[in-house]
């Protein structure tokens, strides 16, 4: 055999055509059913999930309400900034840090807002599920699946219940303890890469030199 003749045979492929394809398929007699989820268990298991997120939806709605109520604001929503002048003057800090507070409870009331526009519509889509499951599904094994949704339920809300107490505990004690921003104890913190964008001491003292009785290089 020739070097052309055993090129020619390496390049050679073949394909099915659309009719080819349609014949072999259509010799198989078997029923594909049972790749797929039977309408009701994936409404039920949707459903599951509609309720655990409207659980979380509204939990979370009263927990930061309480939280604004009295004033508090969880570790998770308090601005992260601290004063990098001025570090020794009380006035200057206690402003700092009620300005902190002001955009705190403004996120804390956004949060609020637009979870309370949320929670209906939640709502509705877990009645929307419940009306479609019922229609798919035998009436006893209806009230069976409900069942067991709503103990799975009991115990999901339990569960967030603990959480969210323990950090409404966790954060009260910060403020029994005064400790709501660590940099209101005096304490210093190491320099991060954010630093540089902020002006320190040091530079504003070069600027400025009536602030000199402040402590150079503090940030």
């Amino acid at each position: 055999m020739s070097q052309t003749n055993t090129v020619e045979q390496q390049g050679l492929t073949y394909a099915y055509s659309e009719e080819e394809a349609a014949r072999i398929i259509g010799l198989d007699t078997g029923n594909s059913g049972f790749l797929s989820i039977p309408g009701n268990r994936n409404l039920q298991r949707l459903l599951d999930k509609e309720k655990r997120r409207l659980v979380g939806l509204e939990l979370h709605s009263t927990t930061l309400t309480e939280y604004y109520r009295v004033k508090r604001i969880p570790r998770g929503l308090r601005v992260n900034l601290r004063p990098t002048i001025f570090t020794d003057n009380v006035d200057f800090k206690q402003k700092y840090e009620q300005i902190l507070n002001k955009c705190s409870f403004d996120i804390l009331l956004l949060n609020i807002e637009f979870l309370q526009r949320e929670i209906p519509a939640a709502k509705q889509r877990v009645t929307d599920i419940e009306r479609e499951l019922k229609a798919l599904t035998p009436i006893e094994e209806y009230k069976k699946l409900l069942t067991q949704i709503d103990s799975n339920l009991a115990e999901h809300r339990r569960d967030i219940e603990e959480r969210k107490r323990s950090k409404f505990q966790r954060d009260s004690e910060d403020y029994r303890a005064g400790q709501v921003y660590r940099w209101t104890e005096g304490e210093s913190s190491p320099r991060t890469s954010e630093s540089r964008d902020v002006i320190t001491q040091r530079q504003f003292n070069s600027q400025q030199p009536q602030h000199r009785q402040y402590q150079r290089g503090r940030g």
